[in-house]
């Protein structure tokens, strides 16, 4: 380790203040320029009863050259200090270091200039503050606290290693000296030489199945963490457990991997896989292992196969004519000849997809045009494989090409099968140049003739019925979509596409009032309410008293629907237009979007501003007014009792409206 010991005396750093102008600044004062600001003898007018002889002062080295109370500069503070006193110096990601100085009052002026800087060996070495490049600087943007900087390329033109030190002493014109110390380290992580195997390659023989072994060299390294498999083949990919594998240590400097034969066996891998086995270790690289999987079994030569041997070369719909190679134990094609001439390949045919244990054998289309073939020729191809016998591809020249048929057609060609009111779903068909129905089919089935369907001829049409005991045989659903395929003797098949429906109208669950029946009392009226569930229904399209319709929010209003219930009101200021009478009853017709109706009772009770008239026949005595007989308190309680029967009331002279 070394030390380097630096004396450091500040020197003056002159900053250059920039004043941007433009702003809007009318009413906000007067402008003054900076030469005026920095120099009171430029303009008199301006610092007028400042004193800078105790209070203020100015000095072109301090505070960029504008006035300064003099407290903020009093020198004199005893004993500066410098904090930190120690720093890193990073070789692998220098910075420049930077200690403060506190319990410092002076300016700039205060600290000399650095002189030198003095190694183990006693040699100065001269830093330079100024310049476009300097080796430090200080900056004084917190005058109580200035930062003393150190820069990077400085230090590391110092040609320091680690656990050296540069050990700073700073001179101050009026205290002590002060020492700053730069520790020297290097974070670059250090060199690790990585395992190695050898050797790299090996076989798993499928006719004589082993433990595939290698020895790892440990280097920097001492334990495998993980062994992954990639089939270069198929690219499948796997991890290997613990049960797959073992690392058995050889001496201190090697071991043995082995893996084991299960593992290859429980994994199906065929002859020609070709194994990555990539072995990660705690420390360093990951290292590869390439296994070949081979079959050392001596089998019998088998010739390749092609399929089909014989196709047909269509002059209608041309196109390539294609077979499958099985190689067995070929593996290429050398050549395919037409007659005595080879064919070109890439030109005349193509093999593709040889990878694997088949391929593709394609005459192409362009060689059969060369050939300017006839209905009824043969075309014998002859395929030499690299080993083995070789295969013949023989093809007829045809022409499918069928004559202009107008097809017959039926109408309609769509139909629905109601299941509420079944029956036998019927089209008609209009024969063009067919004559006869050779088949329905639905799905996968045909349908039988006079059992499933029937057809009807008529003058140059007929009617095709597919019958009722046809459907009630499949157990249809509402929504489901019946799609029959009908075959002519000539031309193209029709299809007729019959839909499930259900005609049978839904249930309904209609709205409910409760209370059903209520009271409007003429010595105290008031709004008559009842509460709605509307299970199926979902609003009030109407309601009706005497054939006439109310007005919603003039006669009623319906509130505080939540979707399940709502409260309907029918409004006092309704009844008290009607010239209401006691005893009178009031129904009320409520119509709701969808189920039934509900009926509102309203019955009068009470008088209105009339004698004390005497009890009604059939009714309760009824001082003033009395509770009705079986009449709950609580008007919540569910349901209400009966009242007593009345007997039939004489015609009343006004009729409510």
């Amino acid at each position: 380790m070394a030390t380097l010991r630096v004396k450091v005396f500040e020197q003056e750093e002159k900053n250059i203040k920039n004043i941007s102008y433009g702003q809007v600044d009318t009413g906000k004062g007067e402008l003054r320029t900076t030469a005026q600001m920095t120099n009171p003898d430029e303009d008199t007018t301006i610092f007028i009863n400042w004193d800078f002889a105790n209070v203020w002062d100015i000095q072109a080295s301090v505070n960029d050259g504008y006035p300064f109370l003099r407290w903020q500069y009093e020198v004199g503070m005893e004993n500066p200090y410098i904090n930190p006193v120690t720093e890193v110096f990073d070789l692998t990601n220098p910075s420049h270091v930077s200690p403060y100085l506190y319990s410092w009052g002076g300016p700039p002026d205060y600290i000399g200039p650095v002189t030198e800087l003095v190694n183990d060996h006693g040699d100065p070495i001269t830093l330079e503050q100024g310049g476009s490049d300097p080796e430090f600087t200080v900056h004084t943007s917190n005058l109580v606290h200035p930062e003393l900087r150190f820069h990077e390329h400085f230090l590391t033109g110092l040609s320091l290693s680690q656990d050296d030190e540069v050990v700073f002493t700073i001179n101050f014109a009026q205290s002590a000296p002060v020492t700053f110390t730069v520790t020297v380290i290097d974070s670059t992580p250090p060199p690790v030489t990585s395992a190695t195997i050898d050797p790299e390659e090996a076989d798993y023989d499928l006719n004589n199945p082993n433990n595939v072994e290698t020895t790892i060299t440990w280097n920097d390294a001492s334990g495998v963490n993980l062994i992954t498999v990639l089939d270069l083949i198929d690219h499948s990919f796997f991890t290997l457990n613990e049960n797959d594998y073992s690392v058995a240590t050889i001496d201190t400097e090697t071991a043995s991997l082995t893996i084991y034969q299960g593992y290859f066996s429980e994994e199906n891998f065929i002859k020609g896989d070709v194994l990555e086995f990539t072995i990660n270790f705690d420390e360093g690289d990951p290292t590869t292992l390439i296994v070949r999987v081979i079959d050392t079994t001596l089998v019998p030569f088998i010739s390749a196969t092609i399929d089909p041997t014989v196709a047909d070369y269509d002059l209608n719909v041309t196109g390539n004519v294609v077979t499958t190679i099985t190689w067995n134990n070929a593996e290429s094609v050398n050549s395919v000849e037409y007659g005595d001439s080879p064919l070109a390949l890439d030109t005349d045919y193509t093999v593709t997809g040889s990878e694997g244990s088949t391929a593709t054998l394609a005459i192409l289309d362009s060689f059969f045009a060369g050939q300017d073939p006839n209905v009824g020729d043969m075309l014998v191809f002859t395929i030499n494989f690299d080993e083995g016998n070789p295969a013949t591809l023989t093809l007829t020249v045809i022409d499918t090409k069928p004559p202009t048929v107008t097809s017959a057609t039926i109408n309609p060609t769509a139909a629905d099968y109601d299941l509420n009111n079944p029956g036998t779903v019927v089209t008609t068909i209009t024969w063009n140049d067919a004559g006869s129905v050779t088949s329905v089919g639905y799905g996968g089935s045909i349908l039988v003739l006079d059992t499933d369907y029937t057809v009807n001829n008529h003058n140059g049409t007929a009617t095709l019925a597919i019958l009722d005991s046809f459907f009630a045989g499949q157990n249809p659903i509402v929504g489901e979509v019946l799609v029959f395929t009908i075959t002519f003797d000539q031309g193209d098949s029709a299809t007729l596409t019959v839909t499930v429906v259900d005609s049978t109208p839904p249930v309904v669950t209609s709205a409910t009032i409760a209370p059903e029946e209520a009271d409007y009392d003429l010595n105290n009226p008031g709004n008559v309410e009842t509460t709605i569930t509307w299970n199926d229904a979902s609003s009030i399209l109407s309601i009706e008293h005497n054939g006439s319709a109310l007005t919603v929010n003039t006669d009623y209003e319906v509130n505080n629907n939540n979707g399940d219930t709502a409260m309907l009101t029918i409004y006092a200021s309704f009844f008290a237009g009607q010239n209401l009478n006691a005893d009178y009853e009031l129904e009320f017709i409520i119509a709701f979007d969808v189920g039934d109706s509900a009926t509102l009772t309203v019955t009068v009770v009470g008088e209105q501003d009339e004698p004390e008239k005497p009890d009604k026949p059939g009714r309760p005595d009824q001082p003033g007014k009395p509770d009705e007989p079986g009449k709950p308190d609580d008007p919540d309680q569910p349901g209400k009792p009966e009242k007593p029967d009345k007997p039939e009331k004489p015609e009343k002279p006004v009729k409510e409206k």
